[in-house]
Formats: structure tokens, C-alpha cells, sequence
């Protein structure tokens, strides 16, 4: 075998604080919030017989921190338009603990963003059909697969009875890839 499930393994374990603020005032509505995670016993790949790379075990070896802060701004243009910003800085850090054989240093479970801002205006028409337009743009991950990524979308969705929808996107990533993507799905509103 190559990788193995491991008899020890347990559930991970996240301690969880956040503060934050939120103001509204008529159509427009603020908030900022702070956060800082404590992460213990997080997945690790232990090599069984070190230094050799393989076979492997899932185990807890690796604990770990995130932290950060976000700004979101609302803005009610009329009763069926809506303007929202965000803006979101994320710290992570992961780190094997002592006895740990795994190497990856946590390049799975950090494989967030560093900062994300976003702009989205949501319209609802008459008949119950919604268009939300917006632009995502990515920092730079911490383990990066990309430098950095943007991404402009567009969705219009009909809810045609009260727990179904349909729905039609289009999505436009960069800076080096293009995934555009139509398509059409019938299912069940969250």
C-alpha cells in the first residue's frame, strides 16, 4: 500500500474566537470582524518507516493557527438593488508537532488565500428572477498553486416554485486561465 488510513486518527480539533461590529444606517450597513483559530491534531501524512517516503498513515501530527480580519460594506440602492463590497486578509499557519513525520508542513490545509476582495450588485426582477454580477480578485496563496487570481461572474436564477430554481452562470478566471462556464441546473434552494 501507499497510503493508509491510521487506527489512531481522530476528529480535528479548532478553538474559535471572533469579535466583531456591525452598524446600519437607512440603506447602508458596515461590519468588521476579527478572528484567531487554535488548531490541534490536524490530518498529517506519517511516513511508517522513516526517512523512506512511502507507505504513509493518515495521523494527527500537525496543529496549527489562522487569523485575520474582514470588512463588508452593504448598500440598498433601491428595494430590488443591492451593492456589497468585501475585503478579507487571512493569515494561516500549520506546523508539524514534535515525533511527526509528515513533510507537507501543512500545504493542503493552508492553501488559502492571503486576501480576497470582492464587489457583487444583486438585482430582483419581477417573476422571481435574481442577477448577481460581481468581481472576485485572489492574493497570493500561501503554498501557492497561482500568484494571484481574479475572477469576473455572472448568475441569473429563476425560482419557479418555492424550493426549486434554475439557474445560468458565467465565469471568467485569470490571469493565465479562462474557465468559462455555462450551464443550466434544476435542483433544490438551500
Amino acid at each position: 500500500y501507499v497510503i493508509a488510513g491510521g487506527p489512531d486518527f481522530d476528529s480535528e480539533k479548532e478553538l474559535a474566537y471572533e469579535l466583531g461590529y456591525r452598524h446600519q444606517s437607512g440603506s447602508v450597513a458596515l461590519s468588521v470582524a476579527t478572528f484567531y483559530n487554535r488548531y490541534s491534531g490536524l490530518r498529517s501524512l506519517e511516513q511508517v518507516s522513516p526517512p523512506t517516503a512511502f507507505p504513509v498513515v493518515i495521523g494527527n501530527g500537525q496543529d496549527g493557527e489562522s487569523y485575520g480580519a474582514e470588512v463588508t460594506g452593504d448598500y440598498r440602492a433601491t428595494t430590488r438593488w443591492r451593492l456589497h463590497v468585501g475585503y478579507t486578509e487571512l493569515r494561516v499557519h500549520i506546523w508539524a508537532n514534535p515525533g511527526s513525520t509528515d513533510t507537507s508542513h501543512g500545504s493542503a490545509e493552508s492553501a488559502s488565500p492571503d486576501r480576497q476582495f470582492s464587489l457583487r450588485s444583486l438585482v430582483d426582477f419581477p417573476a422571481h428572477v435574481r442577477l448577481d454580477v460581481g468581481v472576485r480578485a485572489l492574493g497570493a496563496l500561501v503554498r501557492p498553486l497561482f500568484t494571484s487570481e481574479h475572477e469576473l461572474f455572472g448568475d441569473v436564477d429563476h425560482q419557479y416554485h418555492r424550493d426549486r430554481q434554475k439557474a445560468l452562470s458565467s465565469r471568467q478566471r485569470g490571469p493565465y486561465q479562462t474557465d468559462g462556464l455555462a450551464r443550466a441546473a434544476t435542483g433544490c434552494m438551500p
